[in-house]
């Protein structure tokens, strides 16, 4: 027998009512709307994080994948007294083990004041079950807000329309203090899985502390070190690339064939990018030493090639053994206090790195 516990506190629900007779809608794929951690946002059947040129030569599951928004966003300013948000979605994803319908179908609201620094104000709640998309609304408090909208990390998304008062501004929104984005490139950790709220996965965590663009090129079960991943990053104008390539390799034998030419094709291209290596942060996993000791000898072998723009973080330090029964839903994947964890872990980093300082060194 299912209960609808809805019923008895109306704050487990869906957003309220979004009849409005006011309201007019806009499209996100239009101005003034900046969208950020997305592909040709102008075109195409739906938002992708990575040109399907690319992802089609990697089979139907990658193209599907990168068709989920994790890490996209939007900016705009206004004033409406209210948001509408109308979401098309050509797909639905199920629900996963340890995934929430908030994280995988919901949108974030954060609000950012003068100096580009984010609050958090409400999330657009999705219905438990829908099939071409749904609808939800937010109350607004009074004045002019500079908003970020952070889209669902696992569903695929047509179009996003925003319903506003008909006699409320609608205006750009403000830009990032470093407009090159960080990418980071990984397994179903990168993408978010397991975080209860969409901006809450540790890439859109460290844009929001770094006031920097990102790129979320995490794919669950995926991300596997293909060369057209490392071609289509390459020709990307970046700030950093985190490169947390190691859970879905199905062994150490795999890594170790695949690492260094993904990450040669970037580094050829791009001599002088900033790249992260990062370990995994599991406390157990088959081979776990030996991973992390090969990733640690590629970092040192480049070093000791002249490579002053490669950085190396041992994932196990990101989240300490005493929180660690805490930080993730799994034993594998992080929730929100485990990502927050790993963010704090590598902003110095990243930040030193933003600076045009040499990070350790």
């Amino acid at each position: 027998m299912q209960i609808d516990i809805g019923k008895i506190d109306k704050n487990l629900v869906p957003n309220g009512d979004t009849k409005r007779k006011d309201a007019v809608f806009y499209s996100l794929r239009e101005d003034p709307f900046r969208l950020y951690g997305l592909y040709n946002t102008k075109e195409g059947d739906f938002f992708r994080r990575m040109s399907k040129e690319y992802t089609d030569s990697l089979g139907e599951g990658y193209t599907l994948m990168m068709g989920m928004t994790a890490g996209a966003r939007a900016r705009f300013k206004t004033d409406s007294p209210y948001i509408i948000l109308r979401a098309e979605t050509p797909t639905v994803t199920p629900y996963t083990a340890t995934g929430t319908i908030l994280a995988m179908k919901g949108f974030d609201l954060y609000f950012a004041d003068e100096n580009g620094q984010e609050r958090y104000y409400q999330s657009f709640r999705p219905p438990v079950a829908f099939e071409e998309g749904y609808e939800a609304i937010l109350e607004m408090p009074e004045g002019m807000h500079d908003m970020v909208l952070y889209f669902p990390m696992y569903n695929q998304l047509s179009n996003v329309y925003l319903g506003l008062a008909n006699t409320a501004k609608l205006c750009e929104g403000g830009r990032y203090a470093v407009e090159k984005p960080i990418l980071f490139y990984g397994s179903s950790i990168t993408q978010g899985c397991s975080a209860c709220r969409t901006g809450n996965v540790y890439s859109s965590i460290l844009g929001r502390i770094l006031n920097c663009d990102t790129v979320n090129l995490g794919i669950s079960g995926g991300a596997k070190g293909q060369l057209p991943t490392a071609e289509y990053i390459s020709g990307l104008e970046l700030s950093a690339f985190v490169y947390d390539y190691d859970y879905n390799a199905p062994s150490l034998a795999f890594l170790q064939e695949t690492y260094m030419p993904f990450l040669r094709i970037i580094r050829e291209k791009q001599p002088d990018l900033p790249i992260v290596l990062v370990s995994m942060i599991s406390r157990e996993y088959p081979d776990l030493e030996k991973r992390k000791a090969f990733i640690r000898s590629q970092y040192e072998a480049m070093r000791a090639a002249g490579d002053e723009h490669i950085y190396f973080v041992d994932g196990q330090t990101l989240i300490s053994d005493e929180e660690w029964d805490m930080t993730t839903t799994d034993v594998t994947h992080p929730n929100d206090f485990g990502f927050l964890r790993m963010a704090e872990g590598l902003a110095p980093v990243l930040r030193d790195i933003l600076k045009g300082k040499k990070y350790g060194i």
